[in-house]
């Protein structure tokens, strides 16, 4: 989580997940600008396997967020 504590001028983040199953969460508060990434793989038995990913952002500037899931 960035910024939300107290916020930040601007706020990056990339989160690469490969396994099973992958989770993943993104927080960000800024006066200037949020990006958020979410790169999220899995694999192994098909029952088993599942993303899930959530972004939440606020700022006085521009939000942009990318989240990109794939399932062998």
């Amino acid at each position: 989580m960035q910024g939300t504590s107290s916020p930040s001028l601007n706020n990056v983040s990339t989160v690469n997940q490969a396994g099973v199953q992958n989770s993943a969460t993104t927080g960000q508060v800024a006066f200037g600008n949020n990006g958020s990434a979410i790169t999220q793989n899995s694999f192994g038995p098909p029952a088993l396997q599942n993303n899930s990913a959530s972004v939440g952002q606020l700022s006085f500037g521009i939000n942009t967020s990318t989240v990109s899931q794939t399932a062998h």
